[in-house]
């Protein structure tokens, strides 16, 4: 991962560096999915790993209370803020998609139900790629 200093940086090193790198065709994209749940369902938690691994720059690992206390730490006013704010935006976008529950009785005895209920827990990847975004880890 390369830093620059944005105040150092002249116009067109500026439009070189917010230039997203170019993105694969669909077909490639579903491919590639396609294949990596194939093997996450023969292999479990051990082809996640592996998959990570593939796409990260490190093997996947928990992250203990005390190591995420220290890196909190370590952040400044500036950068809290801007992950609440991160986080604000996360929680206001997701709850505008909550919806009442539908129950419709199609035939007599015969109810249909569509309910939308939060799960407790889920396992995920974060992808940092070429631009990791804070809000990608808040969702």
């Amino acid at each position: 991962m390369n830093i620059y200093e944005w105040k150092q940086l002249n116009e067109a090193e500026r439009q070189r560096v917010l230039l997203r790198p170019g993105q694969e065709s669909g077909q490639e994209i579903t491919d590639s999915v396609v294949e990596i749940l194939s093997q996450v369902r023969s292999g479990g938690d051990q082809a996640v790993n592996k998959v990570a691994a593939k796409l990260g720059d490190e093997e996947p690992r928990a992250i203990e209370r005390s190591e995420l206390k220290a890196l909190a730490s370590k952040l400044t006013s500036r950068e809290v803020k801007s992950i609440r704010l991160a986080i604000s935006n996360v929680s206001k976008f997701h709850k505008a998609q909550l919806v009442e529950p539908v129950r419709v009785e199609t035939r007599p005895g015969v109810v249909c139900e569509l309910r939308t209920e939060a799960l407790r827990s889920v396992g995920l990847y974060i992808p940092g790629g070429s631009a990791p975004l804070i809000s990608t880890a808040v969702m």
